[in-house]
């Protein structure tokens, strides 16, 4: 065998090897894209039927602001009971909300800062190699 004929077919090999892992590659997109096209089909169904589960707790949470004001006006005015019952919902959102800041404070920004670090701590290290 020739030197000319080995690097002919060592040519061959490697580009049917390289078409073959391309058609793999193709198969394995086509596969996950017809996979997240499923998963977002069966999700959308569930953001539905969620929305639709915050719509109706938005409801119950207004009947029960009403429910908090008739049982106030029992013995307060009718505008006192409001307004004790505005105050008492707006405490407690805040409280709500202050404690919700806190638990997610760890979390922000939401970026993956220590990975983006690494990354221009790398950069900076193969600038100053060269």
């Amino acid at each position: 065998m020739t030197s000319r004929q080995s690097k002919a077919s060592a040519g061959d090999a490697f580009k049917s090897l390289s078409d073959a892992v391309a058609g793999l590659l193709r198969q394995e997109l086509r596969r996950g894209e017809a996979e997240m096209r499923e998963k977002a089909r069966l999700g959308s169904r569930g953001a539905v039927l969620l929305a639709a589960a915050g719509v109706c707790g938005g409801a119950a949470a207004g009947t029960a602001a009403v429910t908090l004001v008739r049982l106030l006006d029992r013995v307060l005015s009718p505008r006192a009971s409001a307004l004790a019952a505005t105050a008492c919902l707006g405490v407690a959102a805040g409280i709500f909300a202050s404690r919700g800041f806190r638990e997610l404070r760890p979390a922000l920004p939401l970026l993956p800062t220590d990975t983006l670090g690494s990354l221009a701590d790398d950069l900076d290290a193969s600038e100053s190699d060269n």
